[in-house]
């Protein structure tokens, strides 16, 4: 269908008509006749009319390039943010990058030289939950390439502290004792940070049978006193806070 039906279609003439026509053009001019066959002139001009329709194409890419050449040197821009409650098991820190054309293509975090995972929660938003003491650095990189680092932006202190990653201990002066009939294991520990996790603290034998949680009755929690059935045979002690470090003993009757 002809979106254009008034539009008049250009005419065509055939090659003896051109031939003629353009003979009268030069006879009029008085200057020499044509002696490049006109099918050749057609055929340069259609070669004419592509090269220019490629030029054309190669101007206009050559210009995109141009107008995107900057985006190759935005460097990223972020904050962080501690979001964790205070007394957080862990704290959790909020790392938002600043908003730009270029998506980012990596986000790390590392604890004194270790790398800690990092997980996306939104667009351009990320958490991180280190859960140990030390020098936390960020590290942001966008798909351009450029990079930058928390210590080289203003995301203040980055110290993470106050995490409890002290283990239970025997006490000093006590340390453990056995009933009179070698039964019984009395433990005598120092704990403090979190407190002992008297549910999830248990012994195993060297052969693999498990010594299930303190003995409820002997155990005095006030005292950080543990009491487990003692086997016959050497025994592992795994001692737990409620932070999950862990204290091991091995004891042997």
């Amino acid at each position: 269908m002809d979106l254009l039906p008034n539009r008049k279609k250009r005419p065509q003439l055939s090659n003896d008509v051109a031939n003629k026509l353009l003979a009268n053009v030069f006879d009029a001019c008085e200057t020499e006749p044509n002696t490049v066959p006109l099918e050749k002139l057609a055929s340069y001009s259609e070669y004419r009319r592509e090269r220019y329709s490629l030029q054309k194409v190669i101007l206009i890419i050559i210009l995109i390039i141009f107008c995107l050449l900057p985006m190759c040197f935005v460097s990223p821009g972020f904050t962080i943010e501690k979001i964790s409650e205070e007394d957080a098991d862990y704290p959790t820190y909020e790392i938002k990058v600043s908003e730009s054309i270029v998506p980012v293509a990596l986000v790390s975090a590392t604890l004194d030289g270790r790398s800690i995972p990092v997980y996306e929660t939104g667009s351009r938003t990320y958490n991180v939950t280190p859960t140990d003491n030390g020098l936390m650095k960020v590290y942001v990189r966008l798909i351009n390439r450029q990079y930058n680092y928390s210590d080289e932006l203003d995301c203040g202190d980055m110290t993470v502290e106050g995490i409890d990653v002290t283990p239970p201990k025997l006490d000093p002066e006590r340390h453990y004792e056995r009933s009179e009939d070698h039964t019984l294991l009395y433990l005598y520990l120092v704990e403090e940070g979190s407190g002992l996790d008297y549910e999830n603290s248990y012994g195993e034998t060297l052969y693999g049978d498990v010594i299930y949680y303190p003995i409820e009755a002997e155990s005095d929690p006030s005292q950080n006193l543990m009491v487990f059935e003692f086997p016959d045979e050497s025994a592992n002690f795994y001692i737990y806070d409620y932070k999950g470090n862990i204290l091991q003993l091995v004891l042997s009757k």
